[in-house]
């Protein structure tokens, strides 16, 4: 009986741990993405606005990261002076894993905790 409990929870542990390492593995990845694809317009902190007229990543929820994000790759944002193409043309550079790990790199270091939206 004892053996049997330290088997389960040894194996929920290794489960654990994988999915921490997983978590771990995507972020690192997507601040990879970040650094070479995001970096020049957004700043190291995402506390510059893009071309001047986007705003900070520092000031958007998470829901707003991702709904910017999702509309972009969609080309359907208009922005001014280009940069909404610009924009397309970084999204559509990368693959879904990268598209994936960068956006959840985005929302864990730059999204507002507290969630709410703001104009």
């Amino acid at each position: 009986m004892k053996s049997m409990f330290l088997k389960r929870v040894m194996i929920m542990f290794f489960l654990s741990s994988c999915f921490v390492f997983s978590q771990d593995s995507s972020i690192a990845k997507g601040e990879a993405v970040y650094k070479k694809r995001c970096f020049g317009c957004h700043g190291a902190a995402g506390d510059i606005k893009a071309f001047g007229i986007s705003r900070k990543l520092t000031e958007l929820s998470s829901e707003e990261i991702m709904e910017r994000l999702k509309t972009l790759s969609d080309k359907k944002m208009q922005g001014i002076g280009g940069a909404s193409e610009t924009m397309h043309k970084q999204i559509a550079a990368v693959n879904k894993e990268e598209y994936e790990a960068v956006s959840a790199y985005i929302i864990s270091v730059f999204a507002k905790k507290d969630n709410t939206t703001t104009k």
